[in-house]
């Protein structure tokens, strides 16, 4: 599942679906949060880091997109 989200964040960024991206891994942490939720996996999302986090604006400007979301606040997401 790792690997799929990673081609997803991937195609996500490069195809200016940053939003679709961004509200996706929001979604997730709620689910995975909640009861009967799935800690274990969000667990596992956190360890890969950075790479699955939000798409930021830096990010997002690099391919020719547009993020509301900061560095910080894409680094801190998934703590």
């Amino acid at each position: 599942m790792l690997e799929c989200m990673n081609a997803l964040r991937k195609t996500c960024l490069e195809e200016d679906e940053i939003h679709a991206w961004n509200t996706f891994l929001r979604d997730l942490k709620i689910k995975c949060s909640s009861k009967p939720g799935n800690p274990t996996f969000w667990n596992a999302v956190q360890e890969v880091g950075r790479d699955l986090s939000l798409i930021s604006s830096q990010e997002a400007k690099k391919q020719g997109g547009e993020s509301s979301i900061t560095e910080n606040e894409a680094g801190e997401f998934l703590s």
